[in-house]
């Protein structure tokens, strides 16, 4: 799925997916695939400037006001929290796109608070 989408999307896909699926008698598993734009930062006027042109572009595509684009945005505990919601929906992978200054950085901090890289 593109970015931009949150929770309810993903698993309102999920459940045409499935319909799909039951319908056509699909039994290989299917692959839940979630972009979504991530920014980490403490400064939340950073996040809100880095973000914005995000917002704007995204908001246009999928025909939603700009704050209801889902972003993976905040301090290092924040962001991270909004990958879970994404999974907890159903995704088996989000992939990161960073949004921002020092876009590796932020990959890591998300990354770590996910405990998916050792510390």
């Amino acid at each position: 799925m593109a970015e931009g989408q949150g929770p309810d999307a993903v698993a309102a896909a999920l459940g045409h997916i499935a319909r799909g699926r039951a319908a056509a008698g699909a039994t290989r598993p299917h692959e839940r695939i979630v972009f979504t734009h991530l920014c980490v930062a403490d400064d939340p006027w950073h996040i809100a400037t880095a973000t914005a042109p995000v917002c704007d572009e995204y908001s246009e595509w999928l025909g939603v006001p700009p704050d209801e684009v889902f972003l993976a945005a905040g301090d290092a505990a924040t962001a991270p929290g909004r990958v879970r919601e994404l999974w907890e929906a159903g995704a088996e992978t989000v992939v990161l796109r960073p949004v921002g200054e020092e876009p590796l950085a932020q990959v890591r901090a998300a990354l770590e608070a996910l405990a998916v890289l050792e510390r």
